[in-house]
């Protein structure tokens, strides 16, 4: 069974219903509905609960983000996914460098994500993409 690994801005997109939101939902429902387990960097939860903030302050308070976040199971930031980001060789932002480590190191995953680098980057590192 694949594991769904997200990334921070594609569960944002979730959130916001921005640009393919939608459809990253239905895929996230599918994948849970097979019973494939909801994975994500420790760093998600974090991402999630700085933009909750952010929209209460500005008055988006109806934000779902965090609930969605809590849908995910948080793998640790340890030495295994430091050293793994440390070790792409192709350019990517420091964050999706981290997610792209984590996502690495889980067998039978797949990535969920809308960014262009990391959609680029991930299957020259074994990351099959949905």
């Amino acid at each position: 069974m694949n594991s769904l690994y997200i990334d921070s801005s594609s569960l944002i997109r979730i959130d916001i219903g921005e640009h393919d939101g939608a459809r990253m939902e239905r895929l996230v429902q599918r994948y849970q509905a097979d019973g494939a387990a909801l994975v994500t960097s420790r760093l998600l939860h974090l991402e999630c609960r700085r933009v909750a903030i952010r929209l209460n302050l500005e008055g988006h308070s109806n934000s779902a983000i965090e609930r969605y976040a809590r849908m995910f199971q948080p793998l640790p930031l340890d030495e295994d996914v430091w050293r793994a980001a440390m070790n792409i060789r192709q350019h990517v932002k420091t964050l999706d460098a981290i997610h792209l480590a984590t996502c690495a190191l889980v067998p039978n995953a797949v990535l969920l994500s809308s960014d262009a680098s990391m959609q680029e980057v991930a299957p020259k590192l074994g990351i099959k993409l949905v």
